[in-house]
């Protein structure tokens, strides 16, 4: 049997962005498959987050994958910017677009790979004509309004998981409030990789490889 490959994505936007350069080569020396980046323009989450510049920079430094998580009202408006940028994977919310389809179908035309987002509150089977037309679909855990994860939560999580292995191609990441006890737990069930905050990368008691080295040792279980 084949050792699973967990996919391990810093949040870039908990990274130091005096030194952002020093950060990602440290990120890529520990171990990192990719850099996930929000971009943010206020309408779905309150506040804005990184730019393109910060976007262009990370690409610039790594041969790694590239995701941008898309806080966007009508991201259809900024593929081809986030395309031109370096990245390789687009999450969108369906709700962000009247037709999220057509912005998904065009990102895969562009020959990058269309990733869905799934909010702390949705329900897995509202996007059962979505998941064919994504290779990732990223699922918040934690409640945006409290920052804790909802009891509902792993629930849905199974329902996901069991929707993909009766025969879809995505896979699961998780993103917020992602703990070293959120990823032993839901390795198990069969999630595929993780959005790394300041819950188990950007702390101060572990370097980052030395934090990589501890998650990674879930792929043994």
């Amino acid at each position: 049997m084949n050792k699973r490959k967990m996919l391990l994505f810093p949040s870039m936007n908990c990274a130091n962005f005096e030194s952002l350069k020093d950060e990602v080569l440290q990120l890529d020396a520990a171990g990192a498959d990719g850099y996930h980046c929000d971009i943010s323009d206020g309408t779905i989450f309150p506040g804005w987050s990184m730019g393109l510049r910060d976007v262009q920079a990370i690409r610039k430094n790594t041969k790694t994958l590239v995701d941008a998580h898309l806080y966007v009202t009508e991201p259809s408006r900024i593929i081809d910017q986030m395309i031109d940028a370096g990245v390789d994977i687009i999450y969108v919310f369906a709700e962000s677009e009247k037709v999220i389809a057509h912005t998904l179908y065009k990102i895969r035309g562009l020959g990058k790979h269309p990733g869905l987002c799934i909010g702390w509150n949705a329900t897995v089977e509202n996007y059962m004509a979505l998941y064919p037309l994504v290779d990732y679909v990223m699922v918040n855990c934690t409640n945006s309004f409290t920052g804790k994860i909802e009891k509902d939560f792993y629930p849905r999580l199974k329902k996901l998981i069991k929707l993909r292995d009766q025969g879809y191609d995505f896979k699961i990441l998780l993103d917020g409030g992602v703990s070293y006890e959120v990823i032993e737990e839901t390795w198990k069930m069969g999630v595929d990789g993780y959005a790394m905050g300041t819950n188990c990368l950007f702390r101060k008691d572990h370097t980052y490889a030395e934090s990589f080295e501890i998650i990674r040792k879930n792929e043994e279980i």
